[in-house]
């Protein structure tokens, strides 16, 4: 679609000031020529002329020959255009090609517009798309990110990517399914194979619901009798890695990260065995509530990173006897500076040592403790105050 867009500060653009030096310059003109210009780019733009436009077009903008010549003028001297000489059929006459600056206006220009056009035609050829579908999937070719067909905007919205840009394209090995970031990308960027390099096609492309219900409802694949795949097994959403290129991770034989289904060499796994994959019962890391390690609890682990139950070095535990370990009715914490066995005393089974007598803990057998004295009942006239005595006055006189 032709459009033309003027910069948010082209009111103030110094090109759009340098009128004002002009002798012939009064307090309208700054306004007047701006106006002029932005009717001559708006014409360009609709007619695909690339930013040049003829004597003509300027006249019918101007509202006059005379006001047009006066304005042509003011224009190429502030520097709003440039006159030049075209020749066409033998002949030669003056056009005048508006300023190309991204900041003050810009144009889209005939190939662009061509280009746009022949996208469109090509990606509305079912014989190209949907042998491209079925052979990429729901991934991008080059970031290998899930895209979102039918997004009219935003960076995962699904897209075509020709491989020779603005050449119509010949058959499906020309088309390759792209997010519209990475199609962005690489469009007028003379490095895009370097910077957006493409993916090798997926050995199992990843096919959503909807994918495999638009495939199988399409004309052209029921005419063609075109065999579709099931919808991928793995869950995935726009913008999470397929796992197909080179980043991808494998079930069960990485080496760090999760992905329910890849090749590469980095994510996490569920039941691996690689460098950093964990095993039931001989994992390296991972929590435990019965294990034979050092830290690092585990399932039911006998690797070095396991705790035993009683016996670990590093970790509470319910009955320890370890360098660590902490010991029943008393929880030890960091600054705590009582030991479980001060007096080095033996007990007898179960019996709890440090307790000052070695025979009488949990399973001892020795003396019984005597039984404290009953608290005595208190009188019921202990609290009052006694009573002050009087002298005896009987049988005096």
């Amino acid at each position: 679609m032709p459009w033309a867009r003027v910069g948010d500060t082209a009111a103030n653009h110094p090109t759009a000031l340098a009128v004002l030096e002009h002798q012939l310059a009064d307090e309208r003109i700054v306004n007047e020529l701006f106006g002029f210009v932005m009717r001559c780019s708006t014409q360009s733009a609709a007619h695909l002329t690339d930013y040049v436009i003829n004597r003509g077009t300027a006249i019918q903008m101007a509202g006059g020959m005379s006001r047009a010549n006066e304005l042509l003028q003011l224009a190429v001297f502030s520097g709003y255009m440039v006159e030049e000489s075209l020749e066409e059929d033998g002949h030669s006459r003056k056009v005048y090609r508006i300023l190309d600056d991204p900041d003050f206006i810009h144009l889209r220009t005939k190939a662009e517009i061509d280009w746009e056009r022949q996208r469109r035609n090509d990606t509305a050829r079912p014989e190209l798309v949907i042998p491209a579908r079925l052979r990429d999937g729901d991934g991008c070719r080059y970031c290998g990110k899930v895209v979102r067909w039918g997004a009219q905007n935003g960076r995962l919205g699904g897209t075509y990517d020709h491989r020779i840009p603005g050449k119509q394209a010949a058959s499906e090995k020309d088309l390759f399914v792209s997010c519209r970031g990475c199609n962005s990308g690489r469009r007028d960027n003379p490095n895009a194979d370097q910077d957006y390099p493409r993916l090798p096609a997926p050995e199992h492309a990843f096919f959503s619901t909807s994918t495999v219900q638009w495939l199988r409802e399409h004309e052209y694949v029921k005419r063609m009798g075109m065999t579709v795949p099931e919808p991928s097994g793995k869950q995935l959403q726009p913008g999470d890695e397929t796992g197909n290129g080179s980043t991808g991770q494998q079930e069960g034989n990485g080496t760090s990260g999760l992905t329910p289904e890849g090749n590469g060499s980095t994510g996490p796994i569920t039941a691996g065995d690689g460098p950093t994959g964990q095993r039931e019962g001989n994992g390296t890391s991972g929590p435990t509530t019965q294990g034979n390690g050092t830290s690092g609890p585990i399932a039911a682990g006998d690797g070095p990173a396991g705790q035993q139950e009683g016996n670990g070095s590093a970790g509470p535990s319910i009955a320890g006897d370890g360098p660590t370990g902490q010991q029943e009715t008393h929880q030890h914490g960091p600054g705590c500076q009582h030991i479980a066995n001060p007096a080095k005393r033996l007990t007898d089974g179960t019996g709890i040592a440090g307790t000052g007598r070695d025979g009488t803990g949990r399973a001892g057998t020795g003396r019984e403790p005597t039984s404290p004295p009953l608290p005595s009942k208190p009188s019921p006239n202990s609290n009052k105050r006694p009573r002050r005595g009087r002298p005896r006055t009987r049988g005096r006189n």
